[in-house]
This record gives structure tokens, sequence and C-alpha cells, in this order.
């Protein structure tokens, strides 16, 4: 009976997690700050010194999905998908900065959104290898700060989450800042997905049911 209990109790997590739906992002072009004003959408990224050549231009979304830099031995990228958003910058140790040993890139996405499924929506960062310059982290819903602070060296790199609702509105601030970045082949990031929000609830049901099928077989 303790063998059938638990293949069912499996089963059931197993077929909740089948039934699940993917969650994804629902970009906007515009919303409300914590200000009360309208702003747009935007991602920018660089690297290097010769902002002339290496530095992108800028992107509303959601016309452009990918943005991507490179110079002077330094990268920086911005990527976009239905259930992620990344930027991420690095140095090769190949082109040293006139001011030191080190490269210089980063960048930042503010973006609106809204969500089609409930979701826990985690945001994580590591700016281990910079001096995390003018670096912060934000999250508003519906206009309403819920995460606003600035990356220091005590939190230089960690993840916070937040379960979010369809038909609210967003934004996440992912500022990786314009820092100087020491540590070669190193890369600083941060990123912010979408996951499921745990419905044991859904399970217990579901083995329950598993539980009746196995009685009534052995009956």
């Amino acid at each position: 009976m303790q063998k059938t209990m638990k293949a069912c109790l499996f089963g059931g997590a197993l077929c909740s997690a089948g039934i699940a739906q993917a969650q994804n992002f629902v970009y906007q072009d515009t919303g409300l700050t914590a200000y009360g004003y309208q702003a747009p959408s935007i991602a920018y990224v660089f690297a290097g010194f010769d902002t002339s050549v290496v530095q992108s231009d800028i992107a509303y979304a959601p016309d452009n999905r990918d943005l991507y830099v490179e110079g002077y031995g330094s990268t920086s990228f911005m990527e976009r998908s239905d259930n992620f958003m990344h930027i991420e910058s690095a140095w090769d140790g190949s082109e040293p900065t006139y001011l030191g040993n080190f490269g210089y890139a980063g960048g930042f996405i503010a973006q609106f959104f809204q969500v089609d499924e409930a979701a826990t929506l985690e945001i994580s960062w590591s700016l281990t290898g910079s001096d995390h310059w003018q670096s912060f982290l934000g999250l508003l819903d519906m206009g309403e700060e819920i995460y606003n602070f600035d990356i220091e060296d005590e939190n230089i790199a960690g993840s916070v989450s937040y379960r979010v609702e369809p038909g609210r509105d967003y934004l996440a601030v992912l500022y990786l800042g314009i820092p100087f970045i020491d540590d070669a082949n190193t890369p600083i990031f941060m990123r912010a997905e979408l996951s499921p929000v745990p419905t044991p609830g859904g399970v217990g049901i579901l083995a329950m049911g598993g539980l009746i099928a196995a009685r009534r077989r052995r009956a």
C-alpha cells in the first residue's frame, strides 16, 4: 500500500506539472511611472570609451528585441524572450582602458509589461568583479514601488521575487550602470524571469484521484 501511495502522489505531481500553462510577458511600449506620468520602455547598452563607434541606438520595445555592442575588449548585450529579460556586460582582458587595467561596459533595461498568467517574477543579478557604479534595481506594480535599491558591496549578487498577476501594469528596471569591470571573463548581469506559481492544491487533488482509483482496483 505504501508503494501504491508513493506512486499515486508522484503521478499526481507529474500530471499537475503537465497541465501547467506557460507564463509569458506581455511587453508594452509605455506605462505609468511611480511619479504618475507615462514613460516609454527603453533599453540601452554600451562598451568601450569611443561611444561614437560602440554605443548602441536606443531601442523601444517591442520593435527591437536584441541589442549587442562590443569595443576595446568589452561587450554588452540585452535580450528579451517570452519569459525573461536579460542584460549582461563583460571584459575579456585584452584591451585595458586608458585609465587602467579594466574594461568599461554596461547599460539598462526599463521595460513596462503585463503577464498572461499568474507567475513568480524572479530578478537575479551579479556585479561581482566590477565597481557597480550607479547600478540599481527597481520594480513597480501599478505605479507603486515594490523594489528600489542600489547595488552595493554587501548585495553585489543576489535575487528577489514577487508574484505578478494578469491585468496589472508593471515596470522592471534592470540598471547595470556604467561600471568598470576588472575581473576578465566574468560577466556581470541582471535578469528578470517568470516561473509558475506553485499550486499544491492542484497536486493534492490529482494525487487523491490516483489513490481512489488504486483502491478501486484493489477492491
